[in-house]
């Protein structure tokens, strides 16, 4: 099978799962959307399931490459700088994989086959990421003392509302993910939370 073909399919899976859902959504009608014959879709990846799983997996084999890339590459001797660079890549990576993004992060709000058992090894690893810069910073004193694992759920709330509330905030915020605006002002958002928490420690020395 070409590389063609099969990005062919799972392109029109993810499209057709955020359309209709996972479980709106048949073989059939992903073939038909490829333009491909069913039999393909049962051959390589033998059911929707596999479809599933070969696109968790290749978002985050994707996701994880960017943070440890991004993560090698940084200077930590100024925490919140590094964080912040790591954040831009993160969100790049989530921008060039939009759809994907989108529709298996609804996954993981449904605590789904997706969540328990290919996204939890990937989620561990940023974790274990996450809590070593933030646990820098406050080891250097660069970032308001609070707990970690709060800090690291609103870094996660921010990284993810924009594909899981794409309803909420085109029809009632007025502001379009799609467009290349909104990426440089929600990278300046994330970035500047990181400012704001530095700006704490200052006003507090």
């Amino acid at each position: 099978m070409s590389t063609s073909t099969k990005k062919k399919m799972l392109d029109a899976a993810v499209l057709l799962f955020n359309a209709k859902g996972y479980g709106g959504t048949s073989v059939r009608a992903i073939a038909q959307k490829a333009d491909v014959n069913p039999a393909l879709i049962s051959y390589y990846f033998k059911n929707k399931d596999g479809l599933l799983e070969e696109l968790a997996i290749d978002y985050f084999e994707g996701y994880m490459d960017v943070l440890g890339k991004a993560m090698n590459e940084v200077d930590r001797t100024y925490a919140p700088a590094a964080i912040k660079e790591v954040i831009v890549s993160l969100l790049e990576h989530q921008r060039s994989h939009a759809e994907t993004a989108r529709f298996i992060y609804r996954e993981l709000t449904l605590d789904s086959m997706l969540a328990k058992e290919v996204a939890s090894t990937y989620l561990a690893k940023e974790k274990y990421a996450f809590s070593s810069l933030f646990e820098q910073g406050i080891r250097q004193k660069h970032l308001v003392s609070f707990p970690v694992a709060y800090t690291i759920m609103q870094l996660k709330t921010m990284l993810m509302t924009p594909y899981l509330q794409k309803h909420y905030l085109t029809n009632v915020l007025y502001v379009f993910p799609h467009e290349p605006y909104f990426h440089v002002m929600h990278q300046q958002q994330v970035c500047g939370w990181i400012d704001q928490m530095t700006l704490a420690v200052k006003q507090h020395a």
